[in-house]
């Protein structure tokens, strides 16, 4: 919030502007044109790649590395096997038809 401070300042003449004065404004570096004619002129620098055996050949430099390919990374662990709802066993079968197995046991227990 200095800036609308300050805009406020400026706004009612209590301060001079500095930011927006061109006077004190910082002149930016215009970049040099290439003239086409000129370029011509100007040789690229190459390296010299010597051989033992053959004669010497001149490559002209790459400006940029080509990056190599990423690969995707390797998985430290094997993922988790999702369960379906087919691969879960089905418990409700099972806590129904369990008092009916023996309900004879079941009887006595409860008489007793």
């Amino acid at each position: 919030s200095s800036n609308f401070k300050r805009h406020l300042l400026v706004k009612h003449g209590l301060i001079e502007n500095v930011k927006s004065n061109p006077k004190t404004k910082a002149e930016k570096s215009k970049k040099k044109k290439i003239d086409h004619k000129d370029a011509e002129k100007i040789e690229q620098p190459k390296e010299k790649i010597e051989h033992k055996d053959s004669e010497q050949v001149e490559e002209p430099r790459k400006k940029f590395k080509t990056a190599e390919p990423k690969k995707p990374p390797k998985p430290s662990k094997p993922p988790k096997k999702v369960l379906t709802y087919a691969d879960k066993p089905i418990m409700t079968m099972q806590r129904i038809t369990r008092p009916f197995q023996n309900p004879d046991t079941s009887l006595r227990k409860k008489e007793s």
